[in-house]
């Protein structure tokens, strides 16, 4: 449960208590949660989020209160002498139970492998094209078929790529995207990409070292090929194999929109 509560006056002093309250089905039947630690500023929003359910700090009133049957719920501030007050509350809202998209759309994973499949037989094609087609710009012969298939190995370093990229992943913290992040409320927008960017910043810095060992690897295996089918020297065999690969990608990012090239992710 989320909300914003800004007290426009008095801005000192600040309530006493302010208690929160969850109704069940009656009046009487409710649970009980002293939140005055969450309101701390005066004149400037108060952001104030809690977790629901069995969790320590709620209070029910009767043994009837039933967290599956939450019908209202009241703010109560209390200061210690009588005030001329203004309250302003926003963005109230119940999250509801998270849920990871593998567990929405049971089909997920069979569409993720048809589209990995494609999107390889896509980047294998494109590949063996550039490094057939490169090679001739330098006045040498080549020949489709090899290089089709040199292509095909050359992309398995994809696969390679994707393990290592999936274990990164499987190893970093979970992250949650709170809805100030997605708000854009000034300054709560700015603080929650701070503290997603602190917990991930250590695996995307690696992914991103990788991810140029494998633009390098991608290269050299390509400089390879075209040394052994061609006979080109190896200088000319590497800047044979850059540019091809540059065009491969450009092709990509132009012929299939929808698709990511391996090496450009990050």
């Amino acid at each position: 449960m989320t909300f914003r509560v800004k007290i426009v006056r008095p801005s000192n002093p600040l309530p006493s208590n302010v208690s929160l309250y969850l109704f069940s089905s009656t009046k009487k039947d409710y649970f009980y949660k002293n939140i005055t630690d969450k309101i701390n500023n005066a004149d400037t929003w108060n952001k104030v989020t809690f977790s629901l359910g069995q969790v320590q700090g709620w209070t029910p009133s009767t043994d009837k209160a039933d967290w599956g049957n939450i019908t209202g719920l009241r703010l109560e501030f209390r200061w210690s002498n009588e005030v001329d007050t203004t309250l302003l509350i926003d963005g109230l809202f119940f999250h509801g139970i998270y849920k990871s998209r593998m567990e929405i759309e049971s089909s997920l994973l069979a569409l993720y492998s048809i589209n990995a499949f494609m999107n390889f037989t896509i980047y294998w094609v494109l590949l063996g094209g550039m490094l057939y087609l490169v090679p001739k710009m330098f006045g040498v012969k080549t020949v489709w078929k090899p290089l089709l298939v040199a292509a095909g190995f050359i992309l398995m370093a994809y696969f390679i790529r994707m393990i290592v990229f999936t274990f990164t992943f499987m190893a970093s913290p979970e992250v949650y995207y709170h809805l100030s992040y997605l708000g854009g409320v000034s300054g709560e927008c700015h603080e929650a990409y701070v503290q997603i960017y602190q917990a991930i910043s250590l695996y995307y810095e690696m992914l991103w070292y990788f991810d140029k060992v494998f633009w390098v690897w991608i290269i050299a295996l390509g400089a390879i090929t075209i040394r052994l089918i061609s006979e080109m020297p190896w200088v000319k065999s590497f800047i044979a194999s850059t540019t091809a690969y540059l065009l491969y990608v450009i092709l990509v990012l132009f012929l299939v929109p929808s698709a990511v090239p391996p090496a450009i992710l990050l």
